[in-house]
C-alpha cells in the first residue's frame, strides 16, 4: 500500500480519473470501470511512501473480502432483489412469487 499523503505537492502521483477528465481523453466501455480509484505514478515511488507491501494471492483475497462485505451489505438492506433494475428486476419478482405460491401450495 501506498501512503499517498507522502507524495502530495511532488508532481509524481496523478488520479487517473483526473488525467482523463483533464485531457478529455476516451475510454473503452470495459476499462471504465477500471478508472475510478486508479492512480498513475510518474518515475517511482519513494520508499518512505511505502506502508504495507503485499502479495498477489493477498490482494486477490482482499477484493473477495470486500465483494462479501458488500453482497452482505445488500442482504442486510432487507432487498433481495438489490442486484437488479428496470425489467430484469421484475422478472426476477415474478420469478421468486411464483416459487413462493408453488411452496405455499405445497404447503412447504
Amino acid at each position: 500500500m501506498i501512503d499517498t499523503t507522502v507524495l502530495k505537492d511532488t508532481g509524481r502521483f496523478l488520479k487517473l480519473n483526473d488525467l482523463i477528465e483533464e485531457l478529455s481523453l476516451t475510454i473503452p466501455n470495459p476499462a471504465v470501470q477500471h478508472i475510478q480509484g486508479a492512480f498513475l505514478c510518474l518515475h517511482r515511488i519513494p520508499p518512505e511512501a511505502i506502508v504495507e507491501r503485499r502479495n498477489p494471492k493477498e490482494v486477490d483475497e482482499g477484493q473477495q473480502d470486500r465483494r462479501e462485505e458488500r453482497y452482505c451489505e445488500e442482504l442486510d438492506s432487507g432487498d433481495y432483489l438489490a442486484e437488479y433494475s428496470g425489467s430484469e428486476r421484475e422478472a426476477m419478482e415474478a420469478n421468486y412469487n411464483t416459487t413462493f405460491e408453488s411452496n405455499m401450495e405445497d404447503n412447504w
